[in-house]
């Protein structure tokens, strides 16, 4: 299985053998999909979608206690940097054109 950016799927489906396996989650992929129709006639394509949108209101709560519970024992961590919010602007180009590292946290 592959689990790629939306600009290396149609690429991948290309190259790949007669099996592919994608799978896509949130903000890394995009309204469109890339494989042409040739790819799709050519191949044998699984394409696997996630969303929280599907987990019950008791799983979604039990999970979040416990990303709650990680995060005050200190065994989670986010890459970020922080930034001044006077910089908004600058972090948000940084962040549409892939050049932050992780996400900015903006600091009044």
């Amino acid at each position: 299985m592959l689990v790629l950016d939306q600009d290396d799927v149609g690429l991948a489906a290309r190259l790949q053998g007669a099996e592919l396996t994608v799978t896509a989650e949130g903000a890394r992929t995009a309204p469109g999909g890339p494989i042409d129709s040739a790819t799709l006639r050519g191949r044998s394509l699984r394409l696997l979608g996630y969303t929280n949108n599907e987990l019950t209101p008791e799983r979604r709560a039990a999970s979040l206690a416990l990303i709650a519970e990680q995060a005050m024992l200190g065994t989670l961590s986010v890459a970020h940097e922080s930034m001044p919010l006077r910089d908004a602007g600058k972090a948000w180009r940084r962040q549409r054109e892939g050049t932050a590292t992780g996400r900015i946290v903006l600091i009044p």
